[in-house]
């Protein structure tokens, strides 16, 4: 659209041109050969009433702001650094011990004592420490406990421990009543006595062992809720956070103790207990961690873990512990309850890379009691003892090649694209310097072009470059799931107690932000199917406003968030069933390998049900707001634009680029608060012209939708009758937006290389003699413009066309 004085030739060319019917040059053929210009015969630029101060004027109009400058700035470099700050993609699993292939521990294991009780007489109850609600209502580890003291019907669990009354996650039990209450549970797995089933007949699933060599065993499925993040509060209906548990618990009596010692003794002769894993011992009935690789702890603890390390095995730690408190309590007899509890396994949908998750944990139980003649005995201690880990599996090392390609693609076209944008706004300063007498020295222009490069929407940058966009958006979805498995790790704790330093929240923060590609996409795809049909840039774009998207996807980093207070692990229901035998751990296996397990809605759904929460939580906010500022001013119209924005549209758009880089609005902000008349409707006045073919034609005023008139008053659909009526202000913008978009590298590519067909024609005013550089454009349904304003100078090829030319397109 700059202007351009040209003068025919001869004056003969011009009554040629002003008594020719301008229908008939304008439908010329392509391949005629153009009038020939005298660049000697220009004469000076005119612009309405000021005909030597618009040469090559591209941004005088468009005020520069420093705080726009100062949050651009910050913006390109937290774009620039993202590698930095996220890496490129999660594969170092080096600070993780491998228990296979491809599986991995993240929790654990760990191996430690919750507490030990003595009881001195019938009322006096003492422990090594306070006795926290965390360790039996809380953690993970109490689920087993929980579940079978639900199944027994245990009384002595407090109404609190079972979720039938409120309490805190930092309160304490009584010492006597968790005594009571371990005591209980241990009794009722020794016990023969099985419940009664709705019907009020025993349960045929728990069976006692015929051999009275063996332990008590029983057996069931626990389905509990685990919430304990921000997100798991979001829509559980639709995510829900359930799990199952395969819980068994053994009871091994004193009796079966001390005839397994015997044995062990008659043949060995070292009155050694024997290991709880053995293949000949108790009946040959084994605990299910026998078979599982963590319960090694020589295998599976970090480097480094001198305490792990020191467990080496849990079977035979046990059997130490167990020597240790009979050698405390030489007159004691001493049995053992084991209950384990094995998480189903878990796979994380929402992306590409496979996730698997699952977790174990051992709570043992040492009680030594004195013993009557008569068989009336008194507990004198109960020793309770915790192992627990957690591990998971993935396949992200074959992705890893693809997803670097796409991270590291992606990262170099944003250093590419500013430095092209910064030379794009330098050429044109240097063109404008050419036309100046004298021309600008280099650190002005330098200084100018940066200026330029400054008032160019930071977010429109960023986010309106389509190749970048869907580089980082495909590479998030390929590793989304174990990408937030990693980052869900950060939270995770032994006891409740989080370990977390700035730079792992700078670090989740950043990765957790990761879903603006996807907010970016959907906006990117939904301007492209806007514009695909019946589409002028006569009407605008619809796009999101500048820092809406970036406000969105701020608000979804708490979704990851952690707190004690959200923790909830309540037993939903149970499922007694025959004890498996020794084939479970490999069906556990294989259930592993062919990718079943229960499915968990991850990574990208992750993404969706964060964002909906943000939006529908910044939307609130914004209606607060607004109540907020027409009670505090109710004088003043104050407009809040939240989730979309009209962008003003030259006519270069969707013909030299696409019209998707309008994907975030380059008029408005998130909020726009009263600015002036000018300003407001030069920015966002839409273009009411279109060219086709073979004739300049405008669009008629469009109308106005109710929805539209509260927060629209400087929107101007109105029906421009001439090229001369468009503002200033909109002119500079339009010559901004070229050098924007333009120098998207790929965009920059297509027009110097690929845009041969794509034809550009001078229009000229008779009235002012300016030329208006337009595309030629094929649009149907128009009417008719008064032609003998204008008339058309020539055609050209847009890759014909210099950098200082090309930007006044539109």
């Amino acid at each position: 659209m700059r202007v351009f004085a040209w003068k025919l030739e001869t004056q003969k060319d011009a009554q040629h041109v002003n008594h020719s019917s301008p229908l008939l040059t304008a439908i010329t053929p392509m391949t005629a050969t153009p009038r020939k210009l005298s660049k000697k015969a220009l004469p000076e630029e005119s612009f309405d009433d000021e005909p030597h101060l618009r040469k090559f004027v591209y941004d005088d109009l468009v005020t520069f702001s420093w705080l726009q400058c100062l949050v651009s700035a910050c913006a390109y470099i937290w774009l620039l650094s993202n590698f930095l700050r996220t890496g490129m993609v999660a594969r170092n699993f080096d600070g993780y011990r491998a228990l296979e292939p491809d599986m991995y521990t993240n929790l654990g294991p760990y191996a430690y004592s919750i507490n030990r009780f003595f009881r001195w007489s019938e009322i006096n109850v003492t422990s090594d420490s306070e006795s926290a609600l965390w360790n039996y209502k809380y953690d993970t580890t109490s689920v087993g406990m929980r579940a079978f003291a639900k199944f027994f019907n245990v009384s002595a669990f407090p109404a609190s421990v079972l979720y039938q009354a409120s309490s805190g996650p930092d309160d304490f039990l009584d010492t006597s009543t968790v005594y009571f209450m371990l005591n209980s549970l241990i009794d009722n797995i020794r016990s023969l006595v099985i419940p009664l089933d709705f019907n009020g007949n025993r349960s045929p699933s728990v069976t006692t062992p015929l051999n009275q060599f063996q332990p008590r065993r029983r057996a069931l499925k626990a389905q509990y809720q685990y919430s304990d993040r921000i997100h798991h509060y979001l829509a559980p209906q639709i995510f829900s956070t359930n799990a199952w548990r395969t819980c068994q618990a053994l009871h091994y009596s004193s009796e079966l103790l001390a005839l397994v010692a015997a044995q062990q003794e008659e043949h060995t002769h070292d009155g050694a207990i024997v290991d709880i894993c053995s293949e000949t011992s108790y009946g040959g009935l084994r605990p299910y961690f026998c078979e599982e690789l963590w319960t090694r702890f020589s295998r599976s603890c970090r480097h480094g873990k001198t305490k792990c390390l020191a467990v080496d095995r849990v079977s035979m730690h046990l059997v130490k512990r167990l020597e240790k408190l009979q050698f405390s309590y030489p007159n004691a007899t001493v049995d053992l309850t084991v209950i384990e509890t094995s998480r189903d396994f878990d796979v994380f949908h929402g992306g590409v890379v496979f996730v698997g998750k699952q977790s174990s944990d051992i709570v043992t139980l040492f009680r030594a009691q004195t013993c009557t003649l008569a068989g009336n005995c008194t507990v004198q201690v109960i020793d309770e003892y915790r192992y627990e880990m957690e591990a998971f599996t993935t396949d992200m090392l074959a992705w890893y090649p693809i997803v670097v390609a796409l991270r590291g693609a992606a990262q170099t076209y944003y250093w590419i694209r500013l430095v092209m944008l910064y030379a794009g706004c330098y050429c044109a300063v240097a063109a404008r310097s050419r036309s100046e007498s004298p021309p600008m020295p280099l650190l002005t222009r330098i200084r100018k072009a940066f200026v330029v490069f400054f008032k160019v929407p930071s977010q429109v940058v960023i986010y309106g470059s389509t190749f970048p966009l869907m580089s980082y958006l495909l590479a998030h979805i390929i590793d989304a799931p174990i990408v937030y498995e990693l980052t869900a790790q950060k939270f995770d704790s032994l006891n409740g107690f989080l370990h977390l330093n700035f730079m792992d929240l700078v670090t989740i923060s950043s990765i957790q932000m990761r879903n603006v590609w996807v907010l970016a996409g959907v906006a990117h795809v939904v301007v492209r199917i806007a514009t695909r049909r019946a589409w002028s840039p006569a009407h605008g774009v619809w796009s999101v406003p500048q820092f809406s998207i970036g406000l969105v996807s701020s608000l979804t980093i708490i979704s990851q968030f952690r707190y004690k207070s959200l923790r909830r692990t309540p037993v939903v229901s149970i499922q007694p069933y025959e004890t498996a035998s020794r084939l479970h751990p490999t069906l556990g296996m294989l259930q592993n390998v062919n990718n079943a397990g229960k499915a968990t809605l991850g990574g990208v759904f992750m993404d969706v049900k964060a964002v909906a929460c943000s939006v529908a939580a910044l939307l609130a906010a914004v209606g607060i707001l607004a109540l907020f500022l027409r009670f505090v001013y109710p004088t003043r119209t104050i407009r809040l634009i939240v989730w979309r924005s009209h962008s003003y549209t030259p006519l270069s758009a969707g013909i030299l680029w696409p019209t998707s880089a309008l994907a975030v609005s380059w008029s408005n902000d998130l909020f726009k608060f009263n600015r002036s008349a000018e300003t407001a409707s030069s920015l966002i006045e839409p273009l009411a012209l279109s060219l086709n073919a073979n004739k300049i034609i405008p669009v008629k005023a469009m109308r106005r939708r109710s929805v539209r008139a509260s927060h629209q008053q400087s929107l101007s659909f109105i029906e421009i009758q001439s090229l001369e009526n468009r503002p200033r202000l909109a002119e500079s913008i339009t010559y901004l937006m070229n050098i924007t978009m333009l120098t998207d590298p790929i965009v920059f590519l297509c027009w110097r290389w690929y845009s041969s067909k794509t034809f550009l024609r001078y229009y000229q005013s008779k009235k002012t003699k300016r030329v208006y550089l337009v595309p030629v454009v094929d649009t149907l349904h128009r009417t008719e413009l008064n032609w003998s304003s204008f008339t058309c100078i020539r055609t050209m090829a847009a890759d014909m066309l210099p950098w200082s030319e090309i930007i006044t397109c539109g």
